[in-house]
């Protein structure tokens, strides 16, 4: 029986935490700043205990303290990787919300969004919490939990470098810029056509102030588009998490540089 106050136990169950932690606070939902960081360590910890019995033991340890803070810097930089390619998702929605809030003119009307404790436009805070209600009913906490416990075995502990696939990240950050711009492309659109309307009237009776009738009539059209197209947008969202999920599997499997 292993004591538990053997150094090498100690230092494989340090290495587990700091992947743990460093997962806590860059992944969705867990990072809020509404999640006491207290629970936020407790719950680290927790999954630090629950892993141990799953994660191989390395062969030995490092023998200067470079090394061993080389393994430790190492494990936070996977661990943080992980949580914020998934938070890409959430930043994607969130341009796509700050785009349709500029052609609706509510980019001024800033609200708090408690994901990610900043001031986000109302469209924007919406489609915020239309993402996190998304990411919790499709389970994408749980998901990310399990890609946690399976990347000891693709990355085990006591190993000095990262995936080297970095084309990866480049190609999840392209993918979810094009999700912003599928989810605001049909306001934008809608917005284009209104404005090329609002244009022509201007033309053809000089007399009405189109600015003073435009801006309210435009909220309300865009509005309208915004409802009609949001099970669309949600079809879009639930893609993109799902990509993200998959470009993160890629990104693990891809293998540490020697």
């Amino acid at each position: 029986m292993v004591s538990i106050v053997d150094p090498f136990q100690i230092y494989i169950v340090a290495l587990i935490l700091t992947r743990t932690t460093a997962l806590m606070v860059t992944a969705p939902v867990f990072r809020g700043r509404n999640v006491p960081t207290m629970v936020k360590a407790a719950f680290a910890l927790l999954l630090a205990l629950l892993l141990r019995p799953l994660v191989s033991s390395p062969g030995g340890l490092p023998v200067t303290i470079w090394g061993l803070t080389g393994l430790l810097v190492r494990e936070f930089l996977i661990g943080a990787s992980m949580g914020y390619m998934v938070q890409l998702f959430f930043q994607a929605v969130g341009v796509a919300g700050q785009l349709i809030d500029t052609e609706m003119g509510f980019h001024m009307a800033n609200v708090l969004d408690p994901l990610s404790d900043s001031q986000l436009p109302l469209v924007g805070n919406l489609f915020s919490m239309l993402s996190i209600l998304l990411y919790l009913s499709l389970q994408g906490h749980l998901l990310l939990l399990r890609a946690l416990a399976e990347s000891y075995q693709l990355l085990p502990l006591g190993r000095f470098g990262l995936p080297g696939d970095f084309s990866l990240l480049i190609n999840a950050c392209a993918r979810l810029l094009a999700l912003a711009v599928q989810i605001a492309l049909p306001v934008i659109g809608a917005s284009i056509f209104t404005s090329l309307m609002f244009g022509i009237m201007a033309k053809a009776v000089p007399q009405m102030n189109v600015f003073i009738v435009g801006m309210p009539l435009k909220i309300v059209l865009l509005s309208i588009v915004v409802v009609v197209a949001l099970p669309g947008l949600i079809y879009f969202m639930e893609r993109g998490l799902g990509d993200v999920f998959l470009q993160l599997a890629d990104w693990l499997a891809s293998g540490g540089l020697p």
